[in-house]
């Protein structure tokens, strides 16, 4: 490629430029998270600030590199500060941990189109986020346990085999020689949390930048709420037992089982499970894709029918066994559900799979999303809502595939959508958003698999008691 003449005002931009970006990328390497989390609020305000003019520097150096270039010169040098500006997202946002890192992990799965080397630098943040140092974990774990990482237990690897939003998880052995996962949480992280709740309107402006004009403040705001409920890991260990007490031993799945002896308010010790990641099966036969897929499914829309349901279904949240199950990993952030508020979640469910537009707008208003003298064309509301249901509101075969589900969430949530007055009529309660974001992360997951199977009959065994209509199902 041409470089500018130096001495020359394109020259002279240019380096301008790479000053700014250079001095951005000094300052995230001096904020790695050796000393802890950044937990004042003008303070983590500020990282992403700073992380949003590196990434405006890096988008205006872009534009004036293409002057001038081929179509296939353009697309290089765009891909290339794609990846420079996923570099800085996962650096800035990995350190920072708590919301803002849950926000990255979101994105990095949900949004359709990215870059595949972009893809593959945000997925990073789903397991293998930036670390904190050791001498932290031995600090959390000795004032937690009591005892420091090679007393409390036989062994303890120092180097993590997952990071994340909250803590980070380190391979052990219990003195009595079993295997097991560690989660130990961050330093700070609790404060880091509520500072973001102080920064709520930022983080709105972020999510709606990630999803082209999205409103997400009822998601937020629930994210939020749910994710203060993991500073304390009992509560963690609780919903990981109920979970454990209603699979064990099942066909399909496997939830591994919490060692009380060496879990705590900040460290959470369970059995370790060995299997592949996410993005390792995607190359996989298609068939054993679509057990996959039917499995999550059904994991899913159980956990929805029993009103006890994990909010958190990115792809770090799965390890796919040797033998055919699917290991579900993190429960901090669960949603409980009355029996009550769970039926209430079926109706329009079943409205819609039996093409009741009257019965659409009736379950919408007795859920406060239609509220009480707000008018609505019933067959467009059941159009738009049909969109939603997708792959499941037909009686046949369908594969999921990433630019389906893309498709769908453009069509009910972008401003440009056709349902654009439907849009503006609807308000989604709390209870609803945290819902929506397990669906629409569900079915993500689902379309990066492009598993295929009748999500129709698979659909109706839960919302209307259906038989079994797949050999999983019987042995479900």
């Amino acid at each position: 490629m041409r470089r500018p003449q130096k001495g020359s005002a394109r020259y002279i931009w240019r380096t301008f430029l790479r000053t700014i970006r250079d001095a951005f990328r000094g300052y995230r390497l001096r904020h790695a998270p050796k000393d802890g989390i950044a937990t004042d609020p003008d303070v983590r305000r500020a990282h992403l600030a700073r992380m949003g003019t590196g990434v405006g520097v890096r988008a205006a150096t872009t534009r004036l590199k293409t002057i001038g270039r081929s179509e296939e010169e353009k697309k290089e040098i765009r891909e290339q500060a794609a990846m420079r500006s996923a570099s800085d997202v996962l650096a800035v946002m990995g350190n920072m941990k708590g919301a803002v890192m849950k926000l990255a992990q979101m994105a990095s799965f949900a949004v359709d189109g990215l870059p595949e080397g972009v893809e593959q630098q945000l997925a990073q943040l789903q397991t293998a986020a930036p670390p904190m140092a050791y001498e932290l974990v031995a600090q959390v774990v000795s004032g937690e346990l009591g005892a420091p990482p090679d007393k409390a237990f036989k062994d303890f690897d120092t180097e993590p085999m997952a990071a994340a939003s909250i803590g980070q998880v380190h391979r052990a052995r219990t003195h009595d020689g079993r295997d097991v996962a560690v989660k130990v949480q961050y330093p700070g992280v609790d404060k880091a949390i509520l500072a973001d709740l102080a920064n709520a309107d930022m983080l709105f402006q972020m999510v709606a930048a990630m999803y082209g004009g999205f409103d997400p403040r009822a998601l937020l705001a629930e994210v939020l709420a749910r994710m203060t409920d993991e500073f304390d890991y009992r509560k963690e260990a609780a919903n990981q037992r109920q979970f454990a007490d209603r699979y064990r031993g099942h066909a399909f799945v496997k939830i591994p089982e919490v060692v009380d002896d060496t879990s705590a308010q900040r460290v959470l010790t369970t059995e370790l499970v060995s299997g592949r990641r996410f993005y390792d099966v995607l190359a996989d036969t298609q068939e054993r894709k679509n057990a996959f897929g039917e499995i999550i499914s059904r994991f899913s829309q159980a956990s929805i029918n029993q009103g006890t349901f994990s909010g958190d279904p990115h792809p770090g949240n799965y390890l796919f066994m040797d033998d055919g199950r699917i290991c579900f990993l993190d429960f901090g952030l669960v949603k409980h559900m009355t029996p009550d508020e769970a039926e209430l979640l079926r109706a329009p469910g079943r409205a819609m799979m039996s093409r009741d537009a009257a019965g659409i707008e009736a379950t919408m208003r007795t859920l406060g999303v239609l509220a009480d003298g707000v008018k609505v064309e019933a067959d467009k509301l059941e159009e738009f809502f049909a969109i939603m249901l997708g792959p499941v509101r037909d009686d046949r075969p369908v594969r999921y595939t990433r630019k389906l589900v893309g498709d769908a969430f453009r069509a009910i949530a972008l401003p440009d959508s056709p349902y654009r007055d439907i849009q503006e009529k609807l308000q989604f309660p709390a209870m609803l958003a945290i819902w929506q974001r397990y669906t629409f992360g569900t079915a993500a997951v689902l379309g990066h698999l492009e598993a295929e199977a009748n999500w129709h009959r698979i659909a109706r065994e839960f919302l209307f008691g259906d038989p079994p209509s797949t050999d999983i199902g019987r042995r479900w």
